[in-house]
């Protein structure tokens, strides 16, 4: 007889118990009355610790910006709209003064898209209202110490190429410098292959030098979506000359934010092959100093990041379907919120979100918290750790990337005719029943979490397992239990059949004549 047996292995990457970490300082969930998707993309804490949220309401009659205040304890205390424009707001920034900045992307009379540059007051009052008038997109926007503005448009949001009239190649994105008076100093528009291309992030450093990131010659998925190509990095000077600019990958890999740490050197997040979040570091001279992957049950994104005043880095994202966190299983990505160490270690982490899809877009921080933003859909909403913890390292190379400087004409800036107002925004969440009977992937409202710094840890994680380790680990001993079971049915059958046999001839016949 021969006996098989088959042995299933076990591999524990979970923590050791499904607990939450600490709970948050508040988590906030805000809609507007008859939208479905209300995304938070953006958030920014003033001197007094109030906390700003930007984003878009899909709404029956087109897109509405908002714009949100909480005070440092997490009541409302105004909520502002206007629109409907197309793809809401992307960015809020505050400066030396409390002023809020906001970035919005529009469009004009005549259908045509447009930027838009607002700046209000503490108290929601509108100060100037700025449009760049042009076919660009607007994509992201960030200030200096001196009020200048950084702003990045993408000539096709799709990154679709764009051909001129006689059928040459046209700038995929640009990058436009205003000072804080609303006037031009400068502009730089910036050509590809062409392919699909995408600029996604910008930053800019003490000295003034400006940082973009986003994606080169990049694929479509079986959707049609793009999923990512070669990771650009491109660094500008105080001037918008060229200092360098690298790649990163070769395929499959996607820049989506760019950030400055305490010693200027930059943070990128991204993905890494689709299904993984890629955070990286490089210095200023465009040297890669680490790269860090991060994955759960997959895919995952990092989207945003920000550095407090020790380098500790915060990211933000989501984290893959299938999540697990105190006895619920959910479907859909959960909003990720990471801490990195500034060696690129991981400190610690959270996932956030309801039994479908979540995302977390921003992520802002002051001495003693961290903000982040995003959307979430059908509650009850849940912190928690992800299922599965690695921290992957990806390849350590960077290559120069192609793109050629192309000129434009510069566009017009001027007043817009912008009138912001309070259309009845509500902290409560109507996602549950979707207005418009749209997928639960395609509705939400906002959140806002804020949590103490010190309260994101890591789980006591088990060990990878050794074979005999795995060969004893509980689900296999219930495999063994059965199989062991199995075989001994079997061979007990084989007894009884030949014993019984042995007895059938034993025992005397009848036979015929």
């Amino acid at each position: 007889m021969i006996l098989i047996l088959f042995i299933v292995p076990h591999v524990n990457a979970y923590p050791t118990t499904p607990a939450a970490p600490s709970s948050p300082f508040f988590a906030k969930v805000w809609s507007l009355y008859g939208c479905d998707l209300n995304s938070g993309l953006d958030t920014a804490i003033d001197s007094q610790g109030n906390a700003y949220v930007v984003g878009d309401s899909s709404c029956a009659n087109g897109s509405q910006t908002f714009l949100l205040k909480y005070n440092s304890s997490g009541t409302l205390e105004w909520q502002r709209t206007w629109g409907p424009y197309f793809g809401g707001g992307t960015t809020v920034k505050t400066d030396s003064m409390d002023h809020v900045h906001v970035f919005a992307k529009t469009i004009t009379v005549d259908g045509g898209s447009a930027t838009l540059l607002l700046t209000l007051d503490g108290s929601g009052t509108l100060l100037t209202a700025t449009q760049i008038e042009d076919s660009y997109f607007g994509v992201q926007m960030v200030l200096d110490t001196s009020g200048n503005k950084y702003v990045l448009e993408q000539a096709a949001w799709g990154g679709t190429p764009v051909h001129y009239g006689n059928g040459s190649l046209a700038p995929f994105f640009r990058v436009l410098k205003i000072n804080s008076t609303g006037e031009l100093v400068w502009q730089k528009s910036f050509r590809g292959s062409d392919t699909f291309n995408l600029a996604r992030g910008i930053a800019v450093d003490s000295s003034g030098d400006t940082y973009v990131t986003g994606c080169l010659d990049c694929s479509l998925d079986t959707h049609y979506i793009l999923e990512g190509g070669k990771l650009l990095i491109l660094k500008l000077n105080s001037t918008g000359s060229v200092i360098y600019q690298r790649a990163y990958g070769s395929d499959l890999d996607m820049g989506y934010g760019v950030f400055i740490d305490p010693s200027d050197n930059p943070i990128i997040t991204g993905t890494y092959h689709v299904g993984e979040a890629l955070v990286m570091k490089l210095s200023a001279a465009g040297r890669l100093t680490w790269a860090r992957t991060w994955s759960g049950t997959g895919p995952d994104t990092a989207i945003s990041a920000g550095a407090d005043s020790l380098g500790d880095i915060y990211v933000g994202g989501w984290a893959g379907n299938s999540s697990f966190s105190k006895g619920y299983v959910y479907y859909g990505t959960r909003a990720l919120l990471l801490k990195l160490s500034p060696s690129g270690g991981l400190l610690g982490q959270l996932i956030w979100g309801g039994q479908y899809t979540s995302k977390g877009y921003g992520v802002a921080l002051d001495s003693s918290y961290v903000l982040l933003t995003g959307y979430a859909s059908a509650p009850p909403y849940h912190p928690g750790f992800c299922c599965n913890i690695t921290l992957g390292t990806s390849p350590d190379s960077l290559a120069s990337a192609t793109l050629s400087v192309a000129g434009a004409n510069p566009p017009a800036l001027g007043p817009a005719d912008v009138s912001v107002t309070d259309t009845g925004g509500v902290e409560t969440d109507n996602t549950a029943s979707c207005w418009r009977t749209l997928s639960h992937d395609n509705c939400g409202a906002v959140f806002l979490l804020k949590y103490s710094t010190s309260s994101l840890i890591l789980p006591s994680l088990l060990p990878s397992p050794s074979f005999v380790q795995s060969l004893f680990s509980r689900t296999n001993l219930v495999f063994m239990a059965l199989g062991a079971l199995a075989i001994f049915t079997v061979l007990t059958g084989i007894w009884w059949l030949q014993r019984k046999g042995r007895i059938q001839k034993r025992t005397p016949g009848i036979h015929e004549a």
